[in-house]
């Protein structure tokens, strides 16, 4: 993880916890980057928002596809 590598977090469980909390965009705020690093935690928050958005169509593409040729097999 690059919080690591980059001396941003003390270690793998505040890694991780900022990690999952800013690519969800929750975003407590109880564990922060220090003021060089706030651009690069927003830029993991965008790209949170852009795979769940991604993976709604995908389920969404997915569904459509599953459920008409389960109601036309009643």
């Amino acid at each position: 993880m690059s919080y690591i590598v980059l001396s941003v977090l003390p270690d793998f469980s505040d890694a991780l916890y900022f990690l999952l909390i800013t690519y969800t965009t929750v975003g407590y705020g109880d564990v922060t980057v220090g003021p060089d690093y706030t651009l690069y935690a927003a830029m993991a928050a965008v790209t949170g928002l852009l795979n769940f958005g991604l993976s709604t169509a995908f389920l969404v593409g997915l569904f459509t596809r599953l459920l008409p040729a389960e109601l036309d097999a009643d």
